[in-house]
Formats: structure tokens, sequence, C-alpha cells
């Protein structure tokens, strides 16, 4: 994953508004604050949410990634 490749290319040049998704288990933790929305499962299960919990991942980032999947759900 690409900070540069999913938000400037992706998201600022193609106008892109929807979620990236990855493949099962093809990310590390955090990989949220790259521009991908959602993980599926890999080896680190609930890094993403313990990160949150205790304040590591701020609300912002996660206020985005929740807009961008429900944009593209409505």
């Amino acid at each position: 994953m690409n900070n540069s490749t999913l938000n400037t290319d992706l998201r600022e040049r193609m106008g892109f508004k929807g979620y990236v998704l990855s493949d099962w288990g093809a990310t590390s933790s955090m990989a949220i604050q790259y521009g991908m929305e959602q993980e599926m499962d890999g080896f680190e299960k609930n890094v993403l949410y313990t990160e949150a919990a205790v304040g590591l991942l701020p609300n912002a980032t996660l206020d985005t990634a929740v807009e961008r999947i429900l944009h593209s759900w409505f």
C-alpha cells in the first residue's frame, strides 16, 4: 500500500469517492493511515480496533474511512 497512490493518485487526481479494501491478510496493521479503509482479517486481528481504543488512531482518520464506506453503500 502506498499513501501517494491511494490518496494523491486515486482520490485527488482521479476523484475516487469510494473505499479501498485489502485482500485477505495482504496488509500490515494501521493501513488505514495510508488511505485503506477496510482490512480483511490477517495475522494481526483486531489491531485497528485496539489502537483506536487506546488513542493511537485519530478520530478524524476513522471518520474519513467511515464516510468513504458509507458513500459507497448509498
